[in-house]
């Protein structure tokens, strides 16, 4: 009897150690997925952060979508001398039903981001592009353009400086582009000096807008060639349109 008390005590001994144990033995033999704490620790932003990433989502948008807009739209010239505010889709349709050719219209110092395009009869388009043949067959020849810029206050000393070294680049092939401000009392013997000067070495092209005069002038391509000589194009502005008409 001794023995089987002594032997079922020891079991009963061995049982509790066994379940004192038990925990940490299954922890060693075998590890419970750990919940990824890094979820929650990356999604903890603070509600303005969020708000703020929305709100400069939104005026990024919306930025890019009035960009959009505005690039659709163009600025045509009829040929009344009138002007609308359209698309280039409906330009086109206006310029088939009218029989007329949609050309685009490379402005000098545009005030606006909208593409100008203006509509004209099959013999104005053909007379440009022959315009266009023989100004890209000068600038083709010339060197670089150089930009002159001339106050509306200059003095007539500083201003035949300006035209001796402007005659310097022609010589030397370069195309000349000067920008006259208006507003001068001056400004007609300024403007007449420029043409006089500058007729023998280039043929000029000038463009009239209300705030400045522009001056294209391109080399002559043979100095013993003198049937451009004098060759003076006016564009004056009229309710944003180019009309080039040559004088004499």
């Amino acid at each position: 009897m001794a023995t089987v008390f002594l032997s079922t005590v020891l079991k009963a001994r061995s049982l509790v150690r066994l379940k004192r144990f038990l925990p940490s033995l299954l922890n060693n033999n075998y590890k419970q997925p750990v919940r990824n704490t890094n979820i929650l620790r990356y999604s903890s932003i603070p509600d303005n952060a969020i708000t703020n990433i929305n709100e400069s989502n939104d005026d990024n948008m919306s930025e890019k979508l009035q960009k959009k807009v505005q690039e659709a739209k163009i600025t045509l010239l009829l040929p009344d001398n009138s002007m609308l505010i359209t698309d280039l889709e409906n330009a086109k349709k206006i310029s088939k039903r009218r029989g007329l050719v949609l050309i685009k219209v490379e402005e000098i110092q545009k005030k606006t981001s909208r593409a100008t395009y203006k509509l004209v009869n099959q013999t104005e388009h053909l007379q440009e592009e022959l315009e266009s043949d023989d100004n890209n067959e000068k600038e083709n020849i010339a060197k670089s353009t150089k930009t002159i810029q001339i106050s509306s206050k200059i003095t007539i000393h500083d201003l035949q400086v300006k035209l001796k070294n402007i005659n310097k680049l022609l010589d030397k092939k370069h195309k000349i582009k000067i920008i006259l401000a208006n507003g001068s009392n001056i400004q007609d013997k300024v403007i007449k000096s420029i043409e006089t000067s500058a007729k023998n070495h280039g043929t000029i092209q000038k463009v009239i807008k209300s705030s400045s005069t522009i001056f294209t002038i391109l080399p002559h391509l043979d100095e013993h060639d003198g049937n451009n000589i004098g060759d003076i194009n006016v564009n004056k502005e009229r309710k944003g349109l180019s009309n080039i008409k040559p004088t004499r």
